[in-house]
């Protein structure tokens, strides 16, 4: 240094190579070494292609270094504010580069969403895609124009990358369906649903989009753990809760693995009703119901649900045990346990099996939607067959009942024709249920004096039976 010059430090000078640029930034205005004219605050970079080694000037501020950005054969960037011819930003404004390309970002720009990979479609693929901006795209008789807000949809198979005035929404594959299944559809534009089913593959048109049908919990639970109501309709078990002396039973089926994957809801509802087994279907947009009879494949619609049967169970019977979808038509039996008093104020416990069946024809549709008309035909047939039973029991006194209790209990349940004979059967009309048979399996009194007496009574007549026995023999010997 001269006289009058000191020397404050060495900067050491930064070596440039293809993959590595320099970022400087101007403290004032000046005319920098490759005599371009630089403004206070101007950034800029100086690469390979200007100098192989650089050092900074006294009016230059060093950013930082910049690596180079390398794109591949099926890579594409978006690159925003890119600068133009005078290495000035262009605020707003977006490019789309694509390989196979190498280049520095200058001050100013950046990328969106990074490097991203070409789209490649396969035969059932398409991708979604809405103009941020309007625009005109194709030739002649293909010039389309596209609006903002215009979603439109690309098919494969092919590559795509998108322009700067398009965005990708979704990739969308077709959906296989079997003629089994199906999938609810909803239009964006209207808000019609609709259920399309197979077979075929199924692609989503731009304005529509999957739509998940909720269910109730109980519906659920069916669903999920797929319970035959034929073959396990009576298969129960019973459990207490602690600090209840009021057992509960519920479904061995429920006690499933219930930790399966959930139900994909935007899948149509499938039930399959079994042999000899109906549903109903309720229609709430068109505010009707449907009635199918097995063995058949039941699909919901958007607007359908199912009616859910609750029905009566255990024995005597409580309300609300079984639950269940399909209501079977029989024959098949329910036992019931209910008490009755004679005339004479004997108490006596009756368990009682009823055989039944639906009549139902199943061409006729009012017929058919008789059958959901009471919500619990179990309960009610029990009620109002108990209610004939303890009415019959109460005119007749004990032991009348104990020799004719066959013929009372089924007198009381099926009663007389005209001509004084005890009937066949007992229908109930609003439903079409028939009752065609009872077993009395027990009849047990409820007191514990009237037990006594009956099993003295019993014990009386079966020794008045061996002594007659003993006489007759006796007779017969004296005879020969």
């Amino acid at each position: 240094p001269g006289v009058d010059e000191e020397a404050i430090g060495i900067i050491k000078a930064y070596v440039l190579t293809e993959k590595k640029a320099l970022h400087l930034r101007a403290k004032r205005t000046f005319t920098d070494s490759f005599s371009r004219q630089r403004k206070a605050g101007d950034e800029w970079l100086v690469t390979f292609t200007d100098a192989e080694i650089h050092i900074a000037d006294v009016y230059e501020e060093v950013v930082g270094e910049v690596e180079i950005t390398t794109l591949g054969d099926r890579e594409w960037c978006i690159v925003v504010n890119p600068i133009d011819e005078e290495g000035k930003p262009q605020l707003g404004m977006r490019e789309v580069r694509q390989g196979r390309l190498s280049f520095f970002l200058h001050p100013g720009e950046s990328l969106e969403n990074g490097i991203q990979n070409i789209y490649v479609l396969g035969e059932q693929e398409a991708l979604l895609l809405k103009a941020k901006e309007g625009f005109r795209e194709g030739e002649g008789d293909n010039l389309i124009q596209r609006y903002p807000g215009d979603m439109w949809m690309i098919a494969g198979p092919r590559d795509y990358i998108p322009r700067v005035e398009v965005e990708v929404i979704e990739k969308r594959q077709a959906i296989p369906l079997d003629k089994n299944e199906g999938i609810y559809v909803r239009d964006i534009q209207t808000g019609e649903l609709k259920v399309v089913s197979g077979p075929q593959a199924y692609m989503l048109s731009p304005y529509e989009e999957l739509w998940e049908k909720e269910l109730p919990p109980i519906v659920e639970e069916l669903l999920a753990i797929k319970n035959d109501p034929v073959s396990e309709r009576g298969r129960y078990h019973v459990s207490k809760s602690k600090g209840s002396d009021r057992s509960t039973e519920i479904s061995e089926s429920s006690t499933l693995d219930q930790t399966a994957s959930a139900r994909d809801k935007s899948r149509a509802v499938v039930f399959h009703v079994p042999q000899n087994a109906t549903v109903q279907i309720h229609d709430y947009k068109e505010r009707t119901a449907r009635t199918v009879f097995g063995p058949d494949l039941v699909m919901l619609g958007p607007d359908e649900a199912f009616t859910v049967l609750s029905l009566s169970g255990s024995v005597p019977k409580r309300p609300h045990i079984i639950k269940s979808l399909a209501l079977l038509l029989g024959p098949d039996f329910m036992t019931d346990l209910f008490t009755v008093e004679t005339s004479d104020h004997a108490r006596l416990q009756l368990r009682l099996s009823y055989n039944w069946y639906f009549d139902v024809d199943r061409h006729d549709e009012q017929a058919a939607a008789k059958l959901f008309q009471v919500p619990d035909f179990v309960d009610t047939a029990c009620k109002a067959i108990a209610s004939r039973v303890r009415g019959a029991v109460a005119g007749v006194k004990f032991d009348e009942f104990h020799r004719n209790s066959a013929h009372i209990i089924r007198t009381a349940v099926f009663g007389t024709d005209a001509d004084g004979h005890v009937r066949d059967e007992l229908r109930f009309r609003t439903n079409n249920l028939v009752i065609f048979n009872v077993d009395i399996q027990s009849v047990e009194p409820v007191d514990e004096e009237t037990l006594k007496s009956l099993q003295k009574s019993v014990q009386i007549a079966i020794q008045i039976t061996t002594d007659a026995q003993e006489a007759a023999a006796r007779h017969d010997a004296e005879r020969i």
